[in-house]
């Protein structure tokens, strides 16, 4: 078992560095803003998540992961998401509005852009324009898998506007002949990880050790070479 220590808890923290959303290692009183979530929600294991409502109350929690959250209450919370960004912009066009209180965001937002309303589209695009800046990250890191399943997202989510012809255009790229080499290793070497996963220490470096020169020359090869070392 191992125990929870500053070690640890640095190590933690620098795992998620790379995170766009807080993570809370509980009453840090060296981290302004860390305190009270966990003083008034308490979870009671950890991992653990919350559905935070745009009201500010808890809709559902529970372990990430391990339960789906009720569609109803996903529903629920989006709903009065949109309701309230609708009620801070009531003088955005009245088609931009209505897209929005239906759910309908992409079509929100450009219909917002459409009609002047930059500060509600640039408020409904935080969403995808992050998304975008993550995979870009991700791309740059050699992660390409992760980047491509973000791409390809956005692009069905956003079609229709700029963001999605953005990562539309990185899709293509991605499946251009020269990254398909690319993206089979990375595959490959996922279904290894996988695999390999509380496997003996040794026989895992054996494992990645032949991956890289079977895969050299790829991100892949690289990152399987680091692992075995």
């Amino acid at each position: 078992e191992t125990s929870i220590d500053e070690a640890t808890t640095e190590k933690a923290r620098r795992y998620v560095e790379g995170m766009d959303f807080p993570v809370f290692f509980g009453a840090d009183l060296s981290r302004p803003g860390t305190v009270e979530p966990f003083n008034g929600w308490r979870p009671a294991k950890r991992p653990h998540a919350f559905l935070v409502g745009a009201d500010g109350r808890v809709a559902w929690r529970g372990e990430p992961g391990g339960v789906t959250v009720p569609a109803a209450e996903i529903e629920r919370a989006l709903a009065a998401r949109w309701e309230g960004v609708a009620a801070r912009f009531d003088g955005a066009p009245r088609e931009a509005l209505d897209h929005l209180r239906s759910g309908r965001v992409a079509k929100a937002y450009s219909a917002a852009r459409e009609g002047g309303a930059e500060e509600l589209a640039a408020e409904l695009g935080k969403g995808p324009s992050a998304d975008l800046a993550r995979a870009a990250k991700l791309e740059g890191e050699k992660e390409l898998l992760g980047a491509l399943e973000i791409y390809e997202r956005v692009a069905r989510e956003w079609k229709g506007t700029d963001l999605g012809e953005a990562a539309e255009a990185k899709v293509r790229a991605f499946r251009a002949s020269e990254m398909r080499k690319e993206l089979a290793a990375a595959e490959k070497l996922r279904a290894l990880e996988a695999e390999l996963a509380g496997k003996d220490p040794e026989q895992a470096r054996a494992a990645y050790a032949t991956f890289a020169k079977r895969h050299a020359g790829t991100a892949a090869g690289e990152r399987a070479g680091e692992r075995a070392k």
